[in-house]
């Protein structure tokens, strides 16, 4: 535990200067996953005290959990955010377990917590999460582990668009209706970092107040998506496959950059 005391004195040396910086209202809430080796405010080197966050297992916002939706609306009413960002990551842990070994966790909380992610790798027409469904019900072996990267990026983006979904159906009851309407500015976004390479990429389903136009995060501008291609035996009947709709989420991020 040296290395906690250590740090501690550090910052003591630091204290004036960091504590000078962070009187600004923070502009951005990230919900992060519990998983995640970085931090998002590492990733987009953002000026100490201009973030804020809360974690949990596979950045999931749900309005039945108390605590996320306790720490959003504190970040909207008390410290004035005006972006909220579901920050997926690829490798994530909690998403391998929702789909191969929730039944065998001892767990109840983390069982009940991770459910929705395996409905939702159960229920999807994306192309990649499909095909990993049915190689998994074969006995090709090969075949299923080659699926199983892209089957497994697919459903951390997937994951990242249904926690958006859930948290613009659940703005207007956190908060109030007149209040979004008039009151809030307020604007969604959906991300996945790749901690392997550092990249992040824009999932385009960006939304914002009703009548107005969707403003960008306030960090460099990120590449938009592009559908993971899998390789492999298999053969789609259709030569492309777009990700599952969004209805109601809007997209935005004019980006010229490549993905």
């Amino acid at each position: 535990m040296d290395w906690m005391w250590l740090g501690n004195e550090a910052f003591h040396e630091r204290k004036d200067d960091i504590m000078e910086q962070i009187q600004d209202a923070p502009k951005a809430l990230f919900l992060g996953c519990s998983d995640s080796k970085l931090r998002p405010d590492v990733i987009f080197q953002a000026d100490v005290g201009t973030t804020t966050s809360h974690f949990n297992l596979g950045n999931q916002f749900s309005s039945q959990d108390y605590s996320s939706a306790s720490a959003i609306n504190y970040a909207i009413q008390e410290l004035k955010v005006k972006h909220i960002v579901v920050v997926g990551h690829y490798g994530c842990k909690s998403v391998e377990k929702s789909i191969d070994q929730l039944s065998k966790t001892k767990s109840a909380a983390i069982q009940k917590w991770l459910q929705p992610m395996a409905d939702l790798y159960s229920r999807s027409k994306r192309f990649e999460i499909r095909r990993l469904r049915v190689l998994r019900k074969g006995s090709d072996l090969k075949s299923t582990a080659d699926a199983t990267p892209s089957g497994l990026r697919a459903l951390v983006e997937e994951n990242v668009k249904a926690s958006v979904q859930n948290l613009q159906n659940e703005i207007k009851t956190l908060l109030g209706e007149n209040a979004y309407n008039k009151e809030v500015e307020l604007y969604g976004h959906g991300i996945v970092i790749d901690e392997e390479t550092g990249d992040v990429k824009d999932l385009n389903v960006s939304f914002g107040p009703p009548g107005k136009d969707v403003v960008e995060m306030p960090f460099d501008k990120v590449p938009k998506a592009r559908m993971h291609i899998p390789f492999g035996k298999f053969q789609s009947r259709k030569k492309k496959v777009s990700p599952t709709p969004m209805d109601g989420v809007q997209a935005t991020f004019s980006t010229s950059d490549s993905a």
